[in-house]
């Protein structure tokens, strides 16, 4: 022998060969497809995942407003009005993005409130600021133009 391979030898290798290189370039193939079904999929379920995410943020904000909300254009008492300013605004120093109460009377005169440091003479039946119990008064809620309330106003009656 003279180390050289016989003819008949090679071709059988290469005949060998050439199925199994098919099947690899058919895996490759199979799996570039797959992939890239994966992400475009990826790509849906994103955008998906991002709608639902707005629609759930607005629904959360229009349920944290529906308590202020509730007040638009009904005709409460001053006790209400006393209640509302209680639990809507803050003690103390204005928060950034709190909303604004304005108290309109009858004169046409108004007086603006962002925290409750004013709630003592709206209460103190001595005070000419004084809000009677039982007076009556009609509420409007304005809106910025991002949906967020920013005053609640409140006029009295005649």
């Amino acid at each position: 022998m003279d180390g050289k391979v016989p003819d008949n030898i090679s071709k059988l290798n290469r005949i060998e060969i050439a199925p199994r290189a098919l099947l690899m370039a058919a895996a490759v193939m199979l799996s570039v497809i797959l992939i890239s079904i994966m992400i475009s999929q990826y790509n849906s379920a994103r955008e998906v995942v991002n709608s639902s995410s707005e629609v759930m943020s607005n629904k959360a904000e229009e349920i944290r407003n529906s308590d202020i909300m509730q007040y638009d254009g009904m005709t409460v008492t001053g006790e209400d009005v006393i209640s509302f300013i209680k639990k809507n605004l803050s003690e103390g120093a204005e928060m950034q993005g709190q909303i604004t109460v304005t108290l309109t009377g009858v004169s046409g005169t108004s007086r603006s409130f962002t925290d409750t440091s004013a709630l003592g003479s709206l209460t103190d039946p001595e005070d000419e600021k004084y809000i009677r119990p039982f007076s009556k008064w009609i509420c409007s809620v304005k809106k910025n133009k991002n949906g967020i309330i920013t005053e609640v106003i409140f006029r009295k009656k005649s």
